[in-house]
């Protein structure tokens, strides 16, 4: 089964949670603002340890561009680390990803982010509400 920002694949080779329960956790990372390939791999690094693209793909479901989104958009917020291996010297250079820290430690950027949304949903609706109860009082 491919992934795509709109769907849930999870990587299969997990011992402590259901599928269900991976599935949730893609989603949830997606609902609070994480790209849904990233979201994928960076489940699957925090089950299976370090990874290749191509190991990526196969454990993911995802195509070689997905990994490469989803590997910059981890990069971008420091998340993973990323090894070059070169192998014979010709061609190019095979790269090993892996999560920097655990999945707890991965997730807190996106978590404090999504907690600093909430938090100004939550001025903006106390706002709205002061506003609308003055309206209240000026319409009797």
């Amino acid at each position: 089964m491919r992934s795509d920002s709109n769907s849930s694949t999870t990587p299969p080779n997990h011992e402590n949670m259901s599928d269900d329960e991976l599935a949730e956790v893609v989603e949830l990372l997606k609902r609070i603002g994480v790209n849904g390939f990233a979201a994928v791999v960076m489940v699957s690094l925090s089950i299976d340890g370090p990874n290749d693209s191509a190991g990526l793909q196969l454990i993911c479901g995802l195509r070689q561009p997905e990994v490469s989104i989803a590997v910059s958009n981890l990069k971008q917020y420091g998340l993973i680390e990323i090894e070059k291996i070169i192998e014979g010297g010709r061609g190019r250079p095979k790269h090993i990803y892996s999560l920097i820290g655990d999945f707890n430690e991965s997730s807190k950027p996106f978590r404090e982010k999504a907690m600093e949304k909430l938090d100004a949903m939550q001025k903006k609706l106390q706002r709205l509400e002061e506003l609308s109860e003055s309206l209240r009082n000026s319409t009797r």
